[in-house]
């Protein structure tokens, strides 16, 4: 059951953390140009 849990709190993180970087990359880009 933990590592259940565990695969569900890093999915959670990972979307979390691609949303940020694509917003990131996203606004980098924008400012460039």
């Amino acid at each position: 059951m933990a590592g259940n849990d565990l695969i569900e709190e890093y999915t959670r993180i990972s979307k979390t953390t691609h949303f940020y970087t694509m917003r990131c990359l996203f606004e980098f880009l924008c400012n460039k140009f």
